[in-house]
């Protein structure tokens, strides 16, 4: 039994069929038990010995917020058990990009539990959720079936009109469809948020600095949550999330005590799920025109994206190329946008398929942010030849993007000419797959 101390801290819906409609919204609930998470209670309470935590998601899983304080309240409250965490969350990523990099960000680290947070970056189609959660899910149980897995979601103030009208939010509803079929138990850490806002005992969105946010929490019990309408203030705002995740854990433990047991694989939700995504490394002879492999050591943006990038390779010169055949369906390029990048173009068996700016617009425009250049998806199962290279045209409108970024909000034309900036540079880390390279 877990010492009290530490505990006190539908169906689904045209599954393979294609899902044309998408679920009916689900009525809001704080939390789910399901199947519990009988193998990570198993170690947590053993008494010794070390438990690692996996926390895999977006910016607000990133943050020093919940994720940290969720970490220390399991090392406080349970003694003799040391809870480690792997960190496994970027900022701006969803889901979909989270089935290619969970083996190296996540799995590779042998996790005893994985928190899944991707509800406020995701949004896309029913069909393209579920078969990259669910993608996720198979990728973990098939590496390990004794790790548990517990979604979490997150919220944004847009959302609190759908729980004003007593439901969950859209994306963490159709989450629930891939919780429900493997019994994964989930919460919902924006349920209170939005209970406290309705009740008028929180403030959503506040312009109010950190010693009058406490000030007022104190001496009223106001709580103020987010500056920015998603990311929450780490003393007023991340708490809440926090003490979300000790009530589901509490219900969990005393509610559901299943025989400890390896998770089973059973038929997928979907077929053409992301249980196959992976990431593969660059290799030299795949590369055309002028690249090199940057020193992560000394060299900006890879000694800042070494973490994630532990390769990274740059072109210097429009019409370098990435060039490869693959056996698959899907094929992407893990880069990185920054302000001194430029556009690419993207072809599948000699048909042109696109372009994409990789450069960081708008406020962003002095940072690199991870990305990727989606080549292409629901593939026919087959040889398909590759290559993206970079443009010869340079983006038109360069300045007026460096000039929505205070940092460069007065630069001049002269100025981007004589700047690093007036370069049309990529960054590239790895390929993306369901599939296999072809040499």
């Amino acid at each position: 039994m877990l010492k009290k101390s530490f505990v006190t801290g539908l169906c689904i819906l045209a599954c393979c069929a294609g899902m044309e409609a998408e679920a009916a919204p689900r009525p809001a609930i704080p939390y789910t038990v399901r199947g519990g998470l009988p193998n990570f209670f198993r170690k947590a309470e053993a008494g010794s010995g070390t438990v690692k935590v996996g926390y895999f998601g977006g910016s607000i899983t990133a943050a020093a917020g919940w994720r940290v304080q969720t970490l220390a309240w399991m090392n406080e409250t349970l003694k003799g058990v040391k809870f480690v965490e792997i960190n496994g969350a970027i900022s701006g990523t969803n889901s979909s990009l989270g089935a290619y990099r969970l083996q190296q960000d996540v799995l590779q680290h042998k996790p005893d539990m994985v928190f899944v947070e991707f509800a406020v970056n995701d949004g896309g189609p029913e069909e393209v959720e579920i078969r990259s959660m669910e993608g996720i899910v198979r990728q973990i149980w098939r590496q390990n079936p004794e790790t548990d897995v517990c979604f979490v979601y997150t919220m944004t103030g847009n959302m609190l009109k759908e729980f004003e009208a007593g439901n969950l939010p859209r994306v963490a509803g159709m989450m629930e469809i891939v919780a429900d079929y493997y019994k994964i138990p989930s919460i919902h850490m924006g349920y209170h948020v939005a209970e406290l806002h309705r009740a008028g005992k929180l403030v959503f969105q506040s312009k109010e600095n950190e010693e009058t946010r406490r000030k007022i929490l104190a001496e009223q019990g106001i709580w103020h949550f987010t500056g920015d309408n998603v990311h929450p203030f780490g003393d007023t705002g991340h708490p809440l999330y926090t003490d979300a995740v000790k009530e589901g854990f509490k219900a969990i433990r005393e509610n559901v005590q299943p025989a400890v047991a390896p998770h089973e694989l059973i038929a997928p939700l979907r077929a053409d799920n992301q249980e196959n995504a992976k990431m593969v490394q660059i290799e030299p002879w795949m590369l055309k025109g002028t690249w090199r492999k940057m020193d992560s050591k000394t060299e900006q943006p890879a000694k800042q994206m070494v973490w994630r990038m532990p390769n990274l390779w740059v072109a210097e010169s429009v019409g370098s190329s990435i060039e490869f055949k693959f056996k698959g369906t899907e094929v992407r390029i893990y880069d990185l946008s920054g302000p001194d990048c430029g556009i690419v173009t993207y072809t599948i068996d000699g048909k042109n398929l696109g372009r994409s700016i990789r450069m960081t617009q708008g406020y962003w425009s002095d940072c690199y942010i991870l990305g990727t250049v989606d080549v292409g998806r629901n593939l026919e199962d087959g040889i398909h030849t590759v290559k993206v290279e970079i443009a010869p045209e340079p983006i038109p409108d360069k300045l007026k993007y460096l000039n929505n970024s205070p940092k460069y909000k007065n630069m001049t034309a002269e100025e981007l000419a004589a700047s690093p900036f007036n370069k049309q540079n990529w960054y590239v880390s790895n390929v993306l797959i369901v599939g296999d390279i072809v040499k």
